[in-house]
C-alpha cells in the first residue's frame, strides 16, 4: 500500500470515528433515558399511578433528546475552549513556553532541531513548550492548524534523548501538524468529553 492509499484509509477511519461518536451519543441518550425512566417507576408506584402510566413514551423521548442535547452542548463547549489554539492545550497540561534564549544546551538543541525540521518541511516554526515536571519521554503536537500549532516535549525527553532521537520525535510531531492530525485529535477530545 502506497502513501496515498494509507492517507485515504486514514481519512475513512476518521469518518468512521465521527459516525461512531454520533452513534455513541444516540446510544447514550437512549440508554440513559431508559435507565431514568425505569428509576421513575418506583416513584410512580409510590404515588399510586395507574399501571398504564408506569412507562411513558413521550417522557422517554423527552429524556433521550435532553441527554443527547446535553452531550452535544458539552462537546461543543469543550471544542470551543480547545480551538483557542495549541498553546492553551499546552498550558492546561502544565507546559511552559521555551524561552527564545536557551536556558540549557538541551533546550537550545530542541529549538535548533525544530527550526531545522520546519525549514525542511516548509512549515512555520511552531511554538515550543516543555513539561518541566515530567520525567518520562513523551511529546505531542496540538493546535487547530499549521498557524497555531505547538510542539510540547517532556523534560525527560530532552534529557534522555540524543540529537538524532530528538529529531525523530520532532519529525513525528511535524507529521501530525502537516496532515491535520492535531485538529482531528482536538475534535475527538471534545467529542469524548461530551460522551464522558
Amino acid at each position: 500500500m502506497d502513501f496515498y492509499q494509507q492517507q485515504q484509509t486514514a481519512r475513512r477511519s476518521s469518518r468512521l470515528l465521527i459516525l461512531l461518536y454520533l452513534a455513541g451519543v444516540v446510544a447514550l441518550g437512549i440508554l440513559s433515558s431508559l435507565w431514568l425512566s425505569l428509576l421513575l417507576i418506583p416513584l410512580k408506584l409510590l404515588f399510586a399511578a395507574p399501571t398504564s402510566d408506569l412507562f411513558s413514551l413521550p417522557q422517554f423521548l423527552f429524556l433521550s433528546g435532553l441527554i443527547m442535547l446535553l452531550c452535544l452542548i458539552i462537546s461543543y463547549a469543550r471544542y470551543h475552549s480547545l480551538k483557542r489554539g495549541g498553546w492553551h492545550v499546552a498550558k492546561a497540561l502544565g507546559a511552559s513556553r521555551l524561552a527564545l534564549t536557551a536556558n540549557s544546551l538541551k533546550d537550545q538543541q530542541f529549538r535548533n532541531v525544530v527550526e531545522e525540521m520546519a525549514l525542511a518541511s516548509g512549515l512555520p516554526v511552531p511554538a515550543l513548550f516543555v513539561q518541566e515536571q515530567e520525567p518520562g519521554i513523551n511529546s505531542f503536537a496540538a493546535g487547530m492548524g499549521i498557524q497555531d500549532a505547538v510542539i510540547v516535549v517532556t523534560r525527560g525527553a530532552l534529557e534522555a534523548l540524543d540529537r538524532d532521537e530528538l529529531q525523530a520525535m520532532v519529525a513525528h510531531e511535524f507529521s501530525h501538524i502537516r496532515h491535520g492530525d492535531i485538529r482531528l485529535n482536538l475534535q475527538l477530545a471534545a467529542a469524548m468529553t461530551g460522551l464522558l
